[in-house]
């Protein structure tokens, strides 16, 4: 990774080989400042208005080490307070070290500090020996200011991590009051020496407390804390402590016992409870837990990610929502009387993700108020949206997505890239992109992935691992990722204010139709538009032949204006509608077009095809698995189809050509579509007895830029110019490239979609609006991400 090279070019040969070898992490070639007698940098934690809470270790085992504090740029040690016991032990790769806790009161809102910690021999070390003292600022009670969220991180499983390194170096400058985690921290199981401290180095220790991670922004960021599926002990829950926000009636944090399932069949079991809530100038922020063993699942079978992602099932997914988001659960009941009585702006954090197009951590469809949840009448989604919540940030799948709300949805974000190893995104992974994924970023092995206005993949690691920073001001918030080289980008800004100002329609509502091997629709439109708050999506919906209503299938991102329905059977006339949804959730206006005409679309397969090859100009190539279309030496191919008596006026016509499956077969360039006289026979064809079958004019093409046509793939070229009626029609491909691409004759496809195909709209007419053709790829939902 080109961050990992930037790092340890300025380290020496010696630790160079350190860092590779996976015994030290790149920055602490430099001898320490701080007292050699600290194991754990202070870090911050349970900020409130008036109080903070600071936490560190010491190889000292004493019971008077202390805080001194004071208002910033004065003196820090105008105040103190002690941590008046021995602080807990534990043990780091054999280290045998003690953590103390302090809570510092009386402080006030909107105010920076300046603190020192002391402990061991009487109280007279001072353990940030010469280091600076660290500077923070209690929580306001009024005006803008912003938050840090990000999730799974602490990982150096695979040696040293400068990516987050980096992350945690942009953090600790970002001028942020706090951070809100997203679950996950310290792979793979969050122990002690995982966690670890200043003092250890090496593969799979001090992923958190190492020199350059978390004692960079931890002394001057607050942290509240989300437990995810890693680290489900009591060292999570020690290690980030939370007295004061967790006390209220209701509230939890801590280790919980769950009773056995009858319905689920999972045991009883001990784990993560912890919700809590806590505000901020007018702001409600609540974190929740979201989340369940891999281990205890019983007979849970993850049906509906079944249903939704075929070769994913998430049977922790189901039992997590039967312990915690049923009514009467504890954290239900406490969530649902906690919104009801907070009125203003509202967020939250939680692990399992709402939605995410991560092929192996799929969006969560238990928390989902969507059609396909039997429960999603009680679902978290709907309780957070019917009481006021703005926005949630998830974690779980190490990627980057941005979605927006369906209707009646939340508009939520996956913040799974603080560190942790990345996962591939749908495009580009061999899946497809979900409609509501406005913004994606993965990386795997392979390289990087993405979609929706991404546009492009990310050439590195670098551009994917990332934190959010989150800037409110009233009831505006502005969500902005920085990576981890220290660039911004998918940067949006929510107006969450009163708006009654109704947002004006899309316009121009199409649809291209599908074929019978590939029966979809594509719907487009022209942007609509919002005085208030913006638009926050489009919703697409169909009305069925004789049904009563609309039906809605897809929500789809602001900036896209298309969507591919995938559920469309060949041949119905439906009416589709488009909303525009503004930011506000005003009731969304529609324009409807009937897009399926009345008339007859016909598939015909292949009469005859055959190549004709310059080099063997008296060869008759009819019986060959292939169409080759090449400038050098010159192929064309031809392919021959009949219009059958009876379709009267051709009112449309689209040529289907599938690229073969070897190496060789894809082309830069797929060719130009000729018309073709008929006079020419499959099984007698050559180069010399067709002279002059092939037309001068070109009537389409396939695709001729990189990366031009591929295998496998099915391409369709409209080529309703050269059809108008009846009886037999010829069409020639031809190339001046001298790549070849090389088609399926009917002789070579061994499936009725891979034959060459030409698909006629006879005599129809579109009850409203615009209609044409259109083939879908195997990838179409990129399609509705990507119009």
């Amino acid at each position: 990774m080109g961050t990992y090279v930037r790092r340890t070019a300025r380290l020496g040969l010696a630790a160079l080989l350190l860092v590779a070898a996976g015994l030290l992490n790149p920055g602490t070639a430099a001898a320490a400042t701080w007292d050699p007698g600290l194991a754990r940098y202070p870090y911050l934690t349970d900020v409130t208005t008036t109080s903070v809470q600071v936490t560190w270790a010491d190889t000292y085992k004493s019971t008077d080490g202390a805080v001194t504090w004071g208002p910033a740029g004065g003196s820090c040690t105008a105040s103190s307070a002690a941590a008046g016991r021995l602080g807990t032990a534990f043990t780091v790769a054999g280290t045998a070290e003690y953590q103390h806790s302090v809570t510092l009161t009386g402080l006030s809102p909107g105010t920076a500090y300046c603190y020192r910690v002391t402990g061991g021999k009487s109280n007279s070390v001072d353990l940030l020996g010469a280091d600076p003292s660290p500077t923070f600022r209690t929580l306001p009670s009024t005006g803008a200011y912003s938050f840090l969220t990000f999730g799974d991180w602490g990982d150096t499983t695979t040696g040293p991590n400068p990516d987050q390194a980096e992350l945690h170096s942009l953090m600790a400058s970002s001028g942020a009051l706090f951070a809100v985690g997203t679950g996950d921290i310290a792979y793979p199981s969050g122990t002690q020496t995982q966690y670890g401290d200043l003092l250890n180095t090496g593969t799979g220790v001090s992923e958190v407390f190492g020199p350059d991670f978390w004692r960079r922004p931890g002394p001057v960021l607050p942290f509240f804390s989300t437990p995810g599926n890693h680290g489900r002990t009591t060292t999570f829950f020690q290690t980030w402590p939370q007295p004061a926000v967790a006390a209220d009636t209701g509230e939890s944090y801590g280790l919980a016992s769950y009773p056995a399932s009858t319905a689920l069949g999972y045991s009883a079991s001990t784990g993560p409870a912890a919700w809590y809530a806590f505000d901020v100038a007018g702001t409600r922020y609540y974190v929740l837990t979201a989340d369940w063993s891999d281990n205890n699942t019983g007979t849970a079978d993850g049906a509906l990610c079944q249903a939704q992602f075929a070769s994913h099932a998430c049977p922790d997914y189901q039992a997590e929502q039967d312990a915690h988001w049923k009514p009467g659960r504890p954290e239900y009941e406490w969530l649902k009387a906690d919104l009801a009585t907070h009125p203003g702006l509202k967020l939250a954090f939680f692990h399992y993700p709402l939605r995410s197009d991560d092929a192996t951590e799929p969006g969560d469809p238990y928390l989902q108020d969507a059609s396909i949840n039997p429960d999603r009448a009680s679902s978290l989604e709907r309780l957070l949206v019917s009481r006021g919540v703005k926005l949630a940030f998830n974690g779980h799948a190490h990627i980057y997505q941005r979605n927006v709300a369906p209707p009646g949805g939340l508009v939520s974000y996956v913040t799974g890239g603080g560190g942790a190893a990345l996962a591939p995104i749908a495009r580009g992974s061999g899946a497809s992109c979900s409609p509501t994924n406005a913004y994606g970023l993965g990386w795997s092995s392979t390289g990087g992935s993405y979609c929706g206005a991404a546009g492009a993949k990310p050439v590195s690691a670098s551009k994917v691992f990332h934190f959010l920073k989150v800037t409110v001001d009233g009831t505006t918030v502005t969500v902005t990722p920085t990576n981890a080289d220290g660039e911004t980008f998918d940067s949006v800004t929510y107006d969450f204010g009163a708006d009654s100002t109704a947002p004006t329609a899309p316009g121009s509502v199409q649809t291209a139709l599908g074929t019978a091997a590939n029966p979809a629709a594509k719907v487009t439109w022209t942007p609509g538009s919002d005085a208030g708050s913006g638009v926050a999506a489009y919703d697409v919906y169909r009305q069925d032949p004789g049904a009563g209503s609309r039906v809605y299938l897809a929500t789809v991102a602001p900036d896209k204006t298309g969507y591919t329905d995938t559920t469309a059977v060949f041949g119905t006339a439906y009416t589709y509608s488009v909303d525009t949804r503004d930011q506000a959730g005003n009731t969304a206006t529609r324009t409807d077009a009937a897009v399926v005409p009345e008339g007859t679309t016909t598939v015909l397969t292949a009469t005859e095809d055959t190549t004709i090859d310059a080099s063997l100009p008296d060869k008759n190539l009819g019986a060959g698995t292939k169409l080759l279309v090449d400038g050098s030496p010159v192929n064309r191919a031809l392919v021959k189809f009949t219009v059958p008596a009876g379709c009267g006026t051709v009112q449309s016509a689209h040529l289907s050509l599938t690229v073969g499956t070897s190496i060789d077969d894809k082309a830069g360039k797929g060719g130009d579509v000729h018309p073709a006289g008929n006079g020419w026979s499959g099984s007698t064809a050559t180069w010399n007895n067709t002279t002059g079958v092939v037309g001068d004019a070109v009537v389409a093409s396939f695709p001729g830029t990189s990366p031009g046509v591929e295998l496998g793939q099915t391409y369709t070229v409209d080529v309703s110019s050269a059809v108008t009626g009846e009886g037999p029609v010829s069409l020639a491909v031809v190339s001046t490239s001298a790549d070849a691409a090389r088609y399926l004759s009917t002789e070579g496809a061994t499936t009725a979609d891979q034959t060459p195909t030409l698909t006629v709209v006879c005599d129809s007419t579109p009850a409203s609006g615009a209609t044409s053709t259109f083939a879908p790829t195997a990838d179409s939902r990129v399609e509705q991400a990507n119009p």
